[in-house]
């Protein structure tokens, strides 16, 4: 027989142990650093600045003290509409001021745009917007807070112009051949209440793609409703339509324009009646109209269902009124196939 036994293993040990970790350290703590706003009161057009290629400069971070070799300085940015209830990172790079120990930090406006378009607003209105910066350390890759991950310099105010972002609802139909790029769209900023001039005639349906593999609205159970697996809607006669979709209610509307004119105090007959303008293929209309002092504004069909206003390079739908150009005879011509409409206007 053989005698068995077993030897117990309570007071067994990993013969290794646990790997250990060893977090980067900054080399400075939150006072050795200061920490100043470079952005000024005026207004930061992204539009403008990516067309220029520009970046942004929101902060600089300055040593106290001479920095050790290989060290260099930088800075996390982040950005809020609500004061930090809600905040948004953005990458930044930092450019060496020139004869000091001291880093401008830079953001990209193409980023920022992207950032504030999906997450703070799709207007394309001025809005105030507040940056933060917690400094950093760098040495080649690796990086390190200054102080704690809540010491952050600011906020700093910016007053931000963002881009023009417009969601497009295409018009496929017997006017056009039923091809989406073809047809005069709707449009919006938010992706939901669509409107616009567009040229129908007979069966239509509205697409929010440039082709067929978007969704695409038909007729509804009951009039002036869509349906996504609807039949094709239709209009007679052929001819420009002032437009309306709500795409999350699934409504529409459609309204026949038959004339398009100026009206107001600036204009031959006032606010009493239209000065008549012509087009010949419905989305450029012309005339030359004899303009005093006052203001102005584009009405369809004698009416003020559908009218233009506000500025002369991007009109809307009941826009402000426009002011006069000044006395004189002008060509007018408004412009109905690009979006945003627009006027232009040539004195004679």
């Amino acid at each position: 027989m053989f005698a068995l036994s077993f030897a117990a293993c309570d007071d067994y040990k990993e013969p290794n142990p646990a790997p250990q970790t060893n977090p980067q350290e900054s080399l400075f703590k939150a006072s050795d650093v200061a920490v100043s706003g470079d952005l000024n009161a005026g207004v930061y057009d992204l539009t403008e600045l990516q067309a220029a290629g520009e970046s942004i400069t929101v902060a600089t971070v300055k040593a106290v003290a001479a920095l050790p070799a290989g060290c260099t300085l930088g800075g996390n940015v982040e950005i809020s509409a609500d004061d930090f209830a809600t905040s948004y990172s953005l990458s930044s790079s930092a450019e060496k001021v020139v004869d000091e120990e001291a880093y401008n930090i830079l953001i990209s406006p193409a980023e920022l745009e992207d950032i504030y378009f999906n997450n703070i607003s799709t207007s394309p209105d001025e809005k105030e917007i507040k940056v933060r910066v917690l400094a950093k350390t760098i040495i080649g890759k690796q990086e390190a807070i200054i102080g704690g991950p809540t010491d952050f310099a600011g906020p700093y105010t910016m007053k931000v112009k963002p881009e023009v972002r417009y969601a497009y609802l295409y018009t496929p139909g017997a006017t056009n051949d039923w091809n989406q790029t073809a047809s005069r769209p709707l449009y919006c900023l938010d992706a939901i209440h669509y409107s616009g001039y567009t040229v129908l005639g007979g069966e239509f349906k509205f697409s929010d793609a440039p082709n067929w593999d978007g969704t695409n609205y038909g007729e509804g159970e009951e009039p002036g409703t869509l349906s996504t697996d609807g039949g094709n809607l239709s209009v007679s006669p052929e001819g420009l339509y002032w437009c309306t979709a709500n795409v999350e209610e699934l409504t529409y509307t459609t309204y026949y324009v038959s004339t398009i004119g100026v009206i107001g105090d600036a204009t031959p007959n006032g606010w009493n009646g239209s000065t008549a303008l012509t087009s010949d293929n419905y989305l450029v209309w012309k005339g030359v109209v004899a303009f005093g002092e006052g203001e102005f504004k584009f009405r369809a069909n004698d009416a003020w269902d559908v009218n233009l206003g506000g500025k002369l390079t991007e009109l809307s739908q009941g826009g402000d009124n426009i002011p006069s150009p000044g006395e004189g005879t002008y060509e007018v011509t408004l412009d109905l196939s690009k979006i945003p409409y627009s006027c232009t206007l040539v004195k004679q």
